[in-house]
C-alpha cells in the first residue's frame, strides 16, 4: 500500500514538471521576435525595353523566413503581381514570372515586385536572388541584365 501511495506521488509530481516544462516552453515561442518587412525585387535590362522577366527568390537557410505577400513592381508595365509557383513558397522560395505588351516598357532598373516576409527572432535572412530570364517585348533574351533586392522603405515612409 505505502508502496502503491510512493508510487502516485512521484508520477504526479513527474507529470507536474513535465506541463511545467511544457508551459515555460510555449511562452518563450510565445515571446519570440516576428517581424514583418518587405524587399523590393529590381531587375535592370541595361538600357533595352523589359518585356518580361523571370526571377528566382529564395531564403538561402531555411527557416530564416516565410513569404506572405507578393505585389506588383512600380511601372504601369509591371503593377500587376507577378505570376509564381504556390508550391515553391512553401519552401521559403518564390519563382515570380511576368510579361508586359505594353507600348511603353521600362528601360532602366525597375521595381518589378515587392515580396513580403515574415522573420522570427532576430536574425537578419539571407536570400537569394536570381535573374532566371529577361527579354525584350519580342521575346529577345538579354545576357547582361541584371538583378538586385532592397529592404523596401516602410509604409508612409518617404525617405
Amino acid at each position: 500500500m505505502m508502496l502503491r501511495v510512493l508510487l502516485t506521488i512521484v508520477a504526479m509530481t513527474v507529470t507536474a514538471l513535465l506541463c511545467g516544462a511544457g508551459e515555460r516552453h510555449e511562452a518563450r515561442v510565445a515571446q519570440e521576435q516576428v517581424r514583418f518587412v518587405a524587399y523590393d525585387v529590381i531587375v535592370d535590362p541595361v538600357g533595352r525595353p523589359l518585356g518580361a522577366y523571370q526571377v528566382d527568390f529564395a531564403a538561402a537557410r531555411p527557416g530564416d523566413i516565410t513569404i506572405v505577400g507578393i505585389e506588383g513592381g512600380e511601372h504601369p508595365a509591371f503593377a500587376q503581381p507577378p505570376f509564381y509557383d504556390p508550391k515553391a513558397l512553401m519552401n521559403e522560395r518564390a519563382v515570380l514570372a511576368a510579361f508586359s505588351t505594353d507600348a511603353a516598357l521600362p528601360e532602366g532598373p525597375t521595381l518589378v515586385a515587392r515580396v513580403h516576409v515574415r522573420i522570427t527572432g532576430d536574425a537578419v535572412p539571407d536570400l537569394t536572388v536570381a535573374l532566371t530570364v529577361a527579354a525584350g517585348p519580342g521575346g529577345d533574351r538579354f545576357e547582361t541584365a541584371t538583378v538586385t533586392t532592397r529592404l523596401a522603405a516602410p509604409e508612409g515612409d518617404d525617405s
